[in-house]
């Protein structure tokens, strides 16, 4: 079997040719909608790709030849000043024939068993041209498709492409417009510290803030007379400020919260923390799960609460806090894991100040992905302003696209960096901050954990 491949606008075009070159015997194989290659492809319409096999052997048909005229053609005349144009007689063409008609009628047998969403499908009636009676002009309206019906089109299909490829255009000439603007920047800059500071560009640190860090470098180098690189990697790292991670505290017992949106990994980070007090600090640990929102949370907690031997009650109203601390009161550290949800929902907000009122936490760790990006870890700081007192865990660090979303949103809350995770493993995938290798990562020098 040979496989041939059609291109049309339409199904119908694509078969009419298949029938004209490789006759009736050729079998459809597939049939799907493609775009055409390049941003034009954008901007037309889809068309058609229909794979067609015929027997092996037979070459396809290609159209016969158009015969010769017996008589040579009459050459063409000019006309003359003075001659009256010539019209061409009507064309009766459109009229149906005796077969086509036969053919519409067998079509309207088929389907009058069919029923639409309006009811019975009406057969056609073919009118000659003498017989079609005269259209008002209200038809003439009806028959064109309102604005609304447009709208309602396939081709909104085609305007949300577009408007998403103006966005990403947007985007692109915004980056180029900051890197342009970077540059020269860079250039006012000291020949040791300009490269550094657009390597801060490159990991997406705010401008504003590069700078700052930029002259804070070229201070450090002339004054203390420190190495660019060194002077720049102080300069992040007090912008950082000082890691602060769970430190064993006094006699009594330790609560720690954890905060955070949803798919952040905040149930994950709590596991991982609270293995490492366990198995790393040999403290005796317990778990209370107040995230009943979450499909599975309840059942990944307890699978390691059994292996990490630790107690774990799951209250689902903040009433039953009180109860739950009480029964888990021998504890070393008890950990609290909240819902997540979008982080400007205001009902949650209260739910997580009401927490707060009852167990009254010596720690709150509120759980950052730095894979989103930007923008929603500065959406995710910027509605925590209710918490008075937090840390920052950063998730997910390995699959950054760039670690200056750290610094970004450090200095705009002005809260520590506590830990970072950066894989799947527990307790190892996870370690506390070390602002100094962080500020080395982000000027690219080592990892950031």
């Amino acid at each position: 079997m040979n496989v041939k491949r059609y291109m049309g606008a339409s199904v119908q075009e694509i078969m009419s040719k298949v029938r004209m070159e490789l006759g009736p015997d050729a079998v459809i194989l597939s049939q799907r909608s493609v775009r055409k290659q390049g941003l034009m492809g954008w901007f037309q319409p889809p068309m058609i790709e229909v794979m067609v096999a015929f027997e092996e052997g037979r070459e396809p048909l290609r159209p016969a030849p158009k015969p010769k005229p017996k008589y040579p053609p009459i050459p063409a005349q000019t006309p003359r000043a003075g001659d009256k144009p010539v019209i061409p007689p009507p064309q009766t063409s459109g009229v149906p024939t005796a077969q086509a008609r036969a053919a519409a009628s067998a079509i309207a047998e088929v389907l009058s068993g069919q029923r639409g969403k309006q009811g019975a499908i009406v057969p056609p009636v073919f009118l000659a041209p003498d017989e079609m009676p005269a259209r008002t002009p209200a038809q003439d309206d009806l028959s064109r498709p309102s604005p609304a019906a447009r709208a309602s089109a396939p081709d909104q299909d085609l305007v949300r492409k577009v408007d998403r490829l103006s966005e990403m255009l947007s985007n692109v000439s915004l980056n180029l417009t900051s890197l342009s603007s970077s540059g020269s920047v860079a250039s006012s800059l000291s020949s040791d510290i300009g490269p550094l500071y657009l390597r801060l560009i490159e990991q997406e640190v705010s401008p504003d803030l590069a700078l700052t860090l930029a002259r804070e470098g070229e201070r450090l180098a002339r004054e203390e007379g420190m190495a660019a690189f060194e002077a720049m990697k102080t300069a992040v790292a007090n912008c950082l400020g000082e890691g602060a991670p769970l430190k064993p505290g006094k006699a009594r017992q330790q609560v720690v919260l954890m905060a955070g949106p949803t798919g952040v990994g905040k149930t994950t980070t709590l596991i991982k923390l609270a293995a490492l007090q366990s198995v790393k600090e040999n403290r005796r640990i317990g778990i209370i799960n107040a995230d009943t929102y979450r499909i599975g949370a309840k059942e990944q907690i307890a699978t390691y609460a059994e292996i990490l031997e630790a107690p774990l009650s799951v209250v689902y109203e903040t009433d039953g806090l009180t109860g739950a601390m009480r029964a888990q009161r021998d504890r070393d550290v008890l950990f609290i894991d909240t819902a997540g949800k979008k982080p400007s929902d205001e009902k949650h907000k209260e739910d997580v100040r009401k927490i707060i009122k009852t167990c009254k936490p010596d720690r709150i760790f509120v759980i950052v992905s730095s894979a989103t990006g930007n923008r929603a870890c500065m959406e995710i700081v910027r509605n925590c302003e209710y918490l008075k007192d937090y840390s920052l865990i950063f998730t997910k660090v390995d699959e950054a696209p760039s670690l200056g979303v750290i610094l970004n949103v450090a200095h705009s809350s002005g809260m520590p960096v506590a830990y970072l995770t950066f894989g799947q493993k527990v307790p190892d995938d996870i370690g506390a901050a070390d602002t100094g290798k962080i500020a080395s990562a982000i000027l690219g020098e080592g990892e950031a954990w």
